[in-house]
């Protein structure tokens, strides 16, 4: 069985310290239906006419919305 060396901040660096930064769905415009699970498009063309259009999934027409900002956060 290998031994485990201890790790001291001297021997970590900061390449191995870096977090790969995923794109996240909202980075995306990408919104998950609560339905049906389908991953639909929420871009709409910020016309006046399609300003207050309500986001329907393609699949079973259930009203799509976003999360709240630090919605987590508040859990």
């Amino acid at each position: 069985m290998a031994k485990i060396k201890n790790v001291t901040p001297e021997k970590i660096t900061n390449t191995n310290m870096i977090l790969k930064q995923y794109p996240r769905a909202k980075d995306l415009s990408l919104i998950l239906c609560h339905c049906c699970g389908l991953l639909n498009s929420s871009k709409v063309n910020k016309t006046d006419a399609h300003k207050n259009q309500i986001l329907r999934c393609v699949r079973c027409h259930s009203v799509l919305h976003e999360r709240k900002p630090g919605s987590l956060n508040r859990t």
